[in-house]
């Protein structure tokens, strides 16, 4: 999938998606890895962003999650799921 991903916003989809499957897995230190290069890849992307916050809450890292939940879109968000993951 990564080598037909057409485009930096398909290729972080790919990255975010793969990202998710190691960290049902287990495997925190790859997914992390991935949702940070999904991120960088498509900025505006917003799932990558927000699957590394939940990562980040899920290891006590809260204020590196705050950081991310700082930012656009999710700093004026009323979803819930934001809204609880502040």
């Amino acid at each position: 999938a990564q080598d037909q991903a057409k485009g930096k916003e398909e290729e972080a989809m790919v990255k975010n998606n793969i990202a998710v499957i190691y960290l049902r897995q287990g495997r925190t230190a790859r997914a992390f890895d991935l949702f940070t290069e999904a991120r960088n890849l498509a900025p505006r992307f917003v799932t990558p962003s927000f699957n590394l916050a939940q990562l980040y809450v899920s290891q006590n890292i809260n204020q590196e999650a705050l950081k991310i939940l700082g930012e656009k879109p999710f700093s004026a968000s009323l979803d819930p799921e934001v809204l609880h993951l502040k």
